[in-house]
């Protein structure tokens, strides 16, 4: 769904490429609800990941899927700061991106493509027994779901942010931060062992302009 209204105030507009490199990275919203041994309230079912993986041969799925479910109470307090009708920080931002098809990770990827920046990302530690949730940094990764956001800010500015997101009940997690070279990289702990994933923005550019958009 696409939504026209007027803008009161065109400061709380916000474009989602990234601005600066050092800003820091934020997921808000439902996304940022990060249950113990879960993905998160992002889900695979339904998702694009999960139409992929699909046709991919020697790979599926394990288990049960998630499917997300909207919170319209939570809705209201997201869609209010993020519009200025609560709050007083939401000019601090520099970028804003909805998350949707493909997940966070494709919305960090777009936000990446049109200045050339690069992004270190580090998803939250998954602990204890995953068996029954084996599809969790999938989910985290790649899942779809309800009003959830990409959001970046300068450093100075993360208190203040921080703080009214706080006050004003705004689920957030500092993914990372954005970088100067031309790469996507992302780093996640499972039981203790770290792992390390990297993609250059070069290779996500020319996968983005196959979508038919550019042909």
């Amino acid at each position: 769904m696409t939504a026209v209204a007027k803008v009161a105030d065109i400061r709380f507009t916000r474009t989602a490429d990234f601005k600066r490199y050092g800003d820091s990275i934020y997921l808000l919203g439902l996304g940022a609800v990060l249950p113990e041994n879960s993905g998160g309230k992002l889900g695979l079912l339904g998702s694009e990941f999960y139409e992929l993986q699909k046709i991919e041969k020697g790979f599926s799925l394990q288990g049960s899927l998630n499917l997300s479910e909207p919170d319209w109470k939570l809705a209201q307090k997201i869609y209010s700061w993020i519009g200025g009708a609560r709050g007083k920080k939401q000019s601090l931002l520099s970028s804003l991106h909805d998350v949707s098809e493909g997940g966070l990770l494709t919305a960090v990827a777009e936000s990446l493509l049109a200045r050339g920046f690069g992004a270190t990302l580090y998803f939250p530690k998954m602990k204890g027994d995953l068996s029954w949730r084996p599809n969790c940094l999938w989910e985290f990764g790649f899942g779809e779901g309800f009003h959830t956001f990409i959001a970046s800010a300068a450093e100075a500015d993360l208190p203040a942010l921080e703080a009214e997101w706080d006050a004003e009940g705004v689920p957030y997690f500092r993914l990372g931060t954005v970088m100067a070279n031309e790469k996507l990289e992302v780093h996640w702990d499972l039981d203790g062992v770290t792992n390390a994933w990297s993609v250059s923005v070069k290779e996500l550019r020319e996968a983005w302009k196959k979508g038919g958009y550019w042909e």
